[in-house]
């Protein structure tokens, strides 16, 4: 399996929500080849069909059900550990001083 791109994987995710290429490229702001593409490249990584795809729209494979629910579960994690390393990053408090009698003697 080559390497997977997160932004394909939530390409994917919102083909299953929307149950289609070109209502979920609208909602991604996407033109719909490029969409397309991106899922034929994710499938082709994957070395699975995660959708079959109809007249209707496209609904998920056993294989693509699945794999895009621990994807979504995956990505959700990850944003929620980048989330909770941001609120981390903004604790820190730093102090700096100069090495001055005077600021010393202020302080005490």
């Amino acid at each position: 399996m080559e390497k997977m791109d997160f932004k394909h994987l939530q390409y994917a995710i919102e083909v299953e929500h929307y149950g289609s290429l070109t209502k979920a490229a609208q909602m991604l702001f996407l033109a719909q080849p490029n969409l397309s593409r991106a899922i034929g490249e994710l499938e082709q990584s994957l070395g699975f069909p995660l959708f079959i795809r109809t007249k209707r729209g496209m609904t998920p494979t056993p294989q693509g059900k699945r794999f895009l629910k621990e994807a979504e579960s995956m990505l959700s994690h990850l944003e929620q550990v980048a989330q909770e390393c941001r609120q981390e990053q903004d604790f820190h408090v730093h102090f700096s001083c100069v090495p001055s009698s005077l600021f010393i003697n202020t302080l005490l």
